[in-house]
C-alpha cells in the first residue's frame, strides 16, 4: 500500500524472541503507516499466577507464567518505545479500547 494507512495488529505476545522478530516488521511498517498494536493478554497465564500452588508442578507452572509475563511486559515496552500506540488488553476488553484508540488517532490528525 503506497498511501499512508492505519494498520491494526492483533497479537498475543508471548516471548522476547518472537517480539524481536516482530519489531523489525513493525518498524518498517511504522515508517509509512500509522500502527495500532493490540497486545492481547493470555488469560491462562493470569490464571496460573492467581492460583495457590499445592504441588511442585503448580510452582513450576507459576514460575513459567511469571517469566512469560515479564518477557511480555518487556516486549510491550519495546514496541511502545517505537512510538507505536499499544493497547494491552484481555480478549474480553478489546472492543472499546480499540475503537477509542482509532478515534484518538483520527482526532490527533495522524490519519
Amino acid at each position: 500500500q503506497r498511501k499512508r494507512s492505519l494498520i491494526i495488529i492483533l497479537s498475543d505476545i508471548t516471548d522476547l524472541e518472537t517480539s524481536q522478530r516482530m519489531r523489525g516488521a513493525l518498524y518498517s511498517l511504522s515508517k509509512r503507516h500509522v500502527l495500532l498494536f493490540a497486545a492481547i493478554q493470555t488469560p491462562v497465564i493470569a490464571g496460573y499466577l492467581a492460583q495457590e500452588p499445592h504441588a511442585v508442578v503448580d510452582v513450576a507452572r507459576k514460575a513459567v507464567a511469571l517469566r512469560l509475563l515479564r518477557e511480555r511486559e518487556k516486549a510491550v515496552h519495546h514496541i511502545r518505545k517505537m512510538n507505536i500506540k499499544v493497547l494491552d488488553v484481555t480478549p474480553e476488553e478489546l472492543t472499546t479500547p480499540l475503537i477509542n484508540g482509532y478515534l484518538e488517532l483520527r482526532e490527533s490528525g495522524v490519519l
